[in-house]
């Protein structure tokens, strides 16, 4: 703590951003240093919310206890109203935006005034992974791979909790229309495939939020994370297959400042301005 104390001392900072800093561990004694040295701290939403993700839902007990608030960040910067609905916290939630979406998605909108399809010979499935269904999600790939022609390749990219375990996944390099990436922009990601294959993820509403069909493996956690609207269901392989040939689609009508807001920058200048004073 005293290390902290002394670095915040020298550079005077009126507020600190911590990765994940509703996550615990050594990012307590950041907050609880910070705090106790009158410097704000906020979290940048950096993925999916849910009101089953630990980390942003508390019982009554917890939520309430001004011991523990002391541990925790001043603000959760989100990217909408959305997030800001699933979390149960006792910091302040204040929706932002997200720059890097919104700079994506109105790149593709221009982009997509020009046919992208023209000299493209395959048609890209991503398979977004998770580490807590890679068994799931490797197994899918591997039957998805056994049953496409050459017209399709499978791009499978797994969460950077799932790199370190090789083992895991090691499977898929022996498939060669299967093509694993471990690390990059998952924007260019969505924007070079045809279609999106998850159980839950984020990029499943990154995904929908740019019209390219979703498909999401029915699972007890893809109820629980997913909102009925987003996507189609399937079961097996067989069926995700049917819907890749028949190009199904679901509507995904919704309101894409829901999920993330459009006015990032105004948000941002706006709540440096009111809650740190700069």
């Amino acid at each position: 703590m005293q290390c902290y104390k002394r670095l915040f001392e020298k550079i005077q900072p009126k507020a600190i951003f911590l990765n994940c800093a509703s996550y615990g561990g050594m990012n307590v004694v950041i907050i609880k240093t910070a705090k106790q040295m009158g410097i704000k701290v906020g979290e940048f939403q950096h993925g999916v919310i849910t009101k089953l993700h630990p980390a942003y839902n508390y019982g009554t007990a917890v939520f309430t206890s001004e011991w523990y608030k002391e541990y925790l960040p001043d603000y959760l910067l989100t990217y909408g109203d959305f997030w800001n609905e699933q979390a149960k916290i006792p910091t302040k939630k204040v929706t932002i935006g997200n720059p890097h979406f919104w700079f994506n998605y109105n790149s593709s909108k221009v982009n997509n005034k020009v046919p992208s399809n023209i000299g493209k010979k395959n048609k890209t499935i991503l398979i977004v992974s998770q580490w807590t269904v890679t068994d799931i999600n490797v197994d899918l790939a591997k039957k998805l791979s056994r049953m496409i022609d050459d017209h399709y390749r499978i791009v499978f990219r797994l969460h950077p909790g799932e790199v370190a375990f090789k083992e895991k996944y090691q499977e898929l390099f022996n498939y060669k229309n299967i093509e694993v990436n471990k690390s990059g922009d998952i924007y260019e990601l969505i924007r070079a495939s045809d279609y999106v294959v998850s159980v839950y993820s984020t990029t499943i509403f990154e995904a929908a939020s740019f019209g390219k069909p979703v498909y999401i493996y029915k699972h007890p956690l893809a109820e629980l994370y997913i909102p009925e609207s987003l996507g189609l269901r399937f079961s097996t392989a067989e069926e995700l297959l049917e819907l890749i040939k028949n190009d199904k689609k679901a509507g995904n009508n919704f309101d894409l400042n829901y999920f993330w807001n459009e006015n990032w920058k105004e948000n941002y200048l706006s709540f440096l301005e009111r809650e740190i004073g700069i």
